[in-house]
């Protein structure tokens, strides 16, 4: 740990004197280390375990507690008209933590039961940790992508407008929604909450970009959301 004294002089410029005040704290853990996903009969590539086939969810500290967040499109039934049903798993395979169980009750243990679908559609959910790995909590939500701010259909930034999970193809999950637009700022945003936003550039959409979304002109866009499992684009098409 260290004591940063920056200082500038309008002759010298700028200059920084640094105090050793004590030890590093020990990293016991490292949230980079946990990448994860969803996997499952339930998601758009069922159990394919090939590297960037799992839905990613994206991390971020949320009023200090580490987070994972991500929208996620399921089906009720597998392609054998089975019950469908997923789990969480982190850094692409399954010699690391796996978490499988319940939404309301996770089990990390290697043999944990699957997680059953919530259901056909899209659903908004948050995966934490508060004790650094030793439990984990998730919630589900299923108001899942909406557009929000002053040139979106709802015209202001204080509530948004759902948009309409139209499921997955070939790997992709869609999310549509038809309304007028203007020129003005505005953003896509999941369960009604900011933890998760989307903007920045239409082609590769940013969390929590400090861009708004925008239109050319005025007028009624068909406006569609895709996730691959790892990235969001979008398109405006002028209707």
């Amino acid at each position: 740990e260290y004591t940063v004294n920056v200082n500038w002089d309008p002759r010298a410029g700028f200059s920084a004197e640094l105090v050793r005040t004590g030890d590093a704290p020990e990293l016991t853990f490292n949230p980079n280390d946990f990448n994860f996903a969803v996997i499952g009969s339930a998601t758009a590539n069922g159990w394919n375990g090939d590297p960037g086939m799992d839905r990613n969810l994206f991390y971020k500290n949320v009023d200090g507690v580490h987070t994972w967040l991500g929208v996620f499109t399921f089906q009720s039934m597998d392609e054998n008209g089975d019950p469908a049903v997923f789990k969480f798993r982190i850094n692409d395979n399954w010699d690391e933590l796996n978490l499988g169980g319940s939404i309301d009750a996770l089990d990390a243990a290697g043999s944990a039961s699957n997680i059953d679908s919530p259901g056909d559609g899209g659903y908004y959910i948050e995966l934490s940790t508060a004790d650094e790995g030793l439990s984990w909590q998730a919630t589900i939500n299923e108001n899942h992508w909406g557009v929000i701010g002053e040139g979106s259909p709802v015209g202001n930034w204080d509530s948004d407008m759902d948009m309409t999970s139209e499921g997955f193809d070939a790997g992709i999950s869609t999310y549509t929604i038809t309304g007028d637009f203007t020129t003005g700022g505005w953003k896509f945003r999941a369960g009604d909450d900011w933890n998760m936003n989307l903007g920045g550039d239409f082609g590769f959409l940013t969390l929590d970009s400090p861009n708004n979304l925008m239109v050319s002109e005025d007028g009624t866009y068909k406006v569609t959301l895709n996730f691959n499992g790892e990235t969001y684009s979008a398109t405006t098409e002028l209707q």
